[in-house]
């Protein structure tokens, strides 16, 4: 389910929420702006759409290639992790900040079983 982003504008509070499109799409929307409106506890809260992660442009429609925050490592790490991907022979960027950036599942499933990570949460 996509996380989306609301923030409080009298507060200025930022909250996140998963809802299913359908959920998004039967929300009240601010006709002005076109944002979505979350009501929690008498709170209203609008679409913070800043906050949202979008999808950069040179990335494909399903999200690859895909730079991976959760096992990347720090950046002074980063050749390090270079050289560990290549001695595994795996052809896996990694960015300057240390984030391994995959081209497909496939290669994602490799670098971190080769790591010793699961990722239980992944469909593949």
């Amino acid at each position: 389910m996509p996380t989306y982003s609301f923030r409080n504008i009298v507060t200025d509070e930022v909250i996140e929420r998963y809802l299913s499109y359908k959920e998004y799409d039967e929300l009240e929307h601010e006709p002005d702006k076109d944002l979505a409106v979350y009501i929690e506890d008498g709170d209203i809260y609008y679409r913070a759409l800043d906050l949202d992660v979008i999808q950069t442009s040179n990335q494909s429609s399903k999200g690859w290639p895909f730079e991976c925050l959760g096992s990347g490592v720090n950046a002074e790490q980063a050749p390090e992790l270079r050289e560990y991907f290549k001695k595994q022979g795996l052809r896996v960027e990694v960015s300057n900040d240390g984030n391994p950036i995959y081209e497909s599942p496939a290669q994602r499933k490799k670098a971190l079983k080769c790591r010793g990570f699961v990722d239980k949460a992944s469909y593949i």
